[in-house]
């Protein structure tokens, strides 16, 4: 059985930035003790911006690593509210994996320091730009992201 994972920086709130350029990654690899593995042969990725009505194709690099791994990156709308993710991984025996998570993350135009600021209403001592969680990976544990 294969799983398919998302790597995707966002701040705390799973927010990304609108107006900017966006990393994403994506991952595939085999269930722990899986009988009968194959060799996991490639992946696609699209997004989309108006909860599924359009998608747009990612354009991935290589397999790379130990798992099959794949990096690429959009620019995410001035205007966009979510973005959405889908992609199938495949392997040489026939096995395959689709994944369709509608908002996936939020999409935020940030002005520095106001968007925490007004989260925390104002008062809390956060530093003036957004924190950032660290992008996870295969085999991390991690497997992917729940949608909203």
């Amino acid at each position: 059985m294969l799983n398919l994972g998302f790597d995707v920086d966002t701040d705390l709130h799973g927010d990304v930035r609108a107006g900017k350029r966006l990393d994403l990654g994506i991952c595939s690899e085999y269930v722990k003790g899986a009988p009968d593995t194959g060799r996991i042969t490639g992946s696609t990725l699209e997004v989309s911006f108006d909860d599924g009505a359009t998608w747009t194709s990612v354009e991935l690099d290589g397999v790379r690593g130990k798992s099959a791994a794949w990096t690429g990156s959009v620019r995410v709308p001035d205007d966009a509210r979510y973005i959405s993710v889908r992609a199938p991984a495949a392997d040489d025996r026939g096995g395959e994996v689709k994944q369709e998570i509608i908002r996936a993350v939020g999409a935020r135009k940030w002005r520095a320091g106001w968007e925490l600021r007004r989260r925390w209403h104002g008062s809390h001592p956060l530093p003036h730009a957004p924190r950032i969680i660290p992008k996870a990976g295969c085999g991390s544990g991690v497997r992917g992201f729940a949608g909203r």
